[in-house]
């Protein structure tokens, strides 16, 4: 009898391991192949079969091997220069918790050729840092699932394949990681949906009545977390229902400083009085800029981002920057304990002129031009036929890109001056910082340059109008 009992439990743990060889090519067999919805935050994300991914060890492999990993899909195209900027945090973060987290890149937007094309222009290949992630590019079935408006999206997926959460990378950190895999539980600003049309939708409506402060032309909050705020700094600029005759604009969680310098832009004397630069006279002043450190991004976005909009018959339009800039004194002066003003003060310029006319190089004529030297390059500006001041205007935009010059070598952000008459064309080309300058003295280049066509650029002290911060 106990010989047979080892028999038939022999026969019964052949069975068991020759069921569970059958099972598992049938669940890849079952790849989900079916219709494609967009997927909110609850949805199951589908079991697709992903062909020829880049950088893992398989070359096809199913979503569904994922599964025990939270996932973070970080939606990006070669075309979007913000997107990089995150690439380099999330190689750190993937060795940091590679036992339970995975990050995988998803370009829909363009095929494998086209993303080679264009990382490969000077532009951007000696600027951006792609890593060695897992990516999935050219599968237009990751744009169904999720129709972002923008690009600089990001998709949480817990270990069950469940979609947990919809962000901007500024949420990404090793804190919030960190404390999804001990508790489950993602502390970051969600998204409900992918699109808001604030022409149509008011804010009024939308923003969380409990926290906000309304008068009889306006409404305020804190940052909003619903519908639309995967959106950060959006506004609908200026609307008129002529039906009601009424004027109004909205703002979707934009930081103070950027509600404030909007008050002064909008007010009828802007055009040659706005702030050229920002003063900080604060106990704390770190405490209102953005943070070097990734991880205290979040809380930066929790203190200083905001909701405001604003209503006037459209007869009061004139008033609006007035009662805008002194509601935002109240609103959030109150809440940050500052106070903003505007005020003309002596500062050090960098000071665009024309030294010797003569040698400009005189337009030959023809039509108006501004263009790359060749298509898809752009480490240079080509003007034809251009006003000399207008040429300047751009090389001093340029030069208050604070972001594109902060690797620099002797860069400093000062408010630029340009002085040139209107009546000058020139045809000229001018090198961009970005690409192969960057990481030397580019200043001393384009004052070089510059010098070479009668243009000089120095630095002096001059009566200049700034943004002032101060505590209450």
């Amino acid at each position: 009898m106990l010989k047979f009992f080892w028999m038939r439990c022999a026969r019964l743990v052949f069975l068991c391991i020759a069921m569970s060889g059958s099972v598992r090519p049938a669940a890849v067999a079952q790849s989900y192949h079916g219709p494609l919805r967009p997927l909110k935050v609850g949805d199951q994300l589908p079991d697709l079969l992903i062909k020829d991914i880049e950088n893992y060890l398989k070359k096809d492999v199913s979503m569904s091997a994922f599964r025990g990993k939270y996932l973070l899909l970080d939606f990006w195209s070669s075309g979007c220069v913000s997107c990089y900027s995150g690439f380099k945090r999330l190689v750190g973060l993937q060795k940091r918790f590679e036992k339970d987290f995975q990050a995988i890149l998803v370009n829909p937007y363009e095929t494998k050729e086209e993303m080679r094309q264009r990382t490969a222009r000077p532009s951007v290949a000696q600027t951006a840092y792609l890593p060695d992630l897992p990516s999935i590019v050219g599968d237009e079935r990751w744009r169904r699932l999720f129709p972002f408006p923008t690009l600089g999206q990001q998709v949480w997926i817990d270990r069950d394949g469940k979609v947990i959460g919809i962000s901007v990378p500024h949420n990404t950190n090793g804190r919030v990681i960190e404390r999804l895999i001990k508790t489950g539980e993602l502390d970051i600003f969600k998204a409900s949906s992918f699109f808001l049309d604030l022409k149509t939708v008011r804010l009024k409506t939308v923003l969380d009545a409990r926290r906000s402060d309304t008068t009889g032309h306006s409404a305020f909050s804190d940052i909003y977390t619903g519908e639309g705020s995967s959106i950060y700094g959006l506004q609908s600029g200026r609307v008129v229902d002529s039906l009601r005759g009424t004027v109004r604009y909205s703002f979707l969680n934009c930081s103070y400083d950027r509600l404030f310098y909007t008050a002064v832009q909008l007010a009828p004397e802007a055009a040659s009085q706005h702030p050229r630069t920002t003063i900080f006279e604060l106990s704390d002043p770190q405490y209102f800029l953005l943070p070097d450190n990734e991880e205290d991004m979040e809380g930066y976005f929790r203190r200083n981002v905001f909701c405001y909009e604003i209503e006037l018959p459209l007869s009061q339009e004139a008033a609006l920057p007035a009662i805008m800039w002194k509601e935002l004194n109240q609103h959030i002066g109150q809440k940050l304990g500052i106070n903003a003003r505007v005020e003309v003060r002596p500062r050090l310029n960098r000071v665009l002129r024309i030294i010797d006319p003569a040698k400009l190089p005189a337009s030959k004529g023809g039509k108006k031009m501004r263009q790359f030297p060749q298509k898809g390059i752009a480490t240079a500006t080509r003007y034809m036929n251009t006003p000399v001041k207008e040429v300047l205007n751009d090389i001093a935009a340029s030069l208050m890109d604070r972001e594109g010059l902060s690797g620099v070598k002797g860069y400093r952000p000062l408010p630029c001056v340009v002085e040139a008459e209107t009546g000058i064309s020139v045809d000229i080309a001018v090198e961009s910082h970005l690409g192969r300058h960057a990481g030397r003295d580019y200043l001393s280049a384009l004052q070089q340059f510059l010098g070479g066509f009668g243009i000089g650029m120095v630095e002096e002290y001059r009566p200049t109008t700034v943004l002032v911060y101060s505590d209450r």
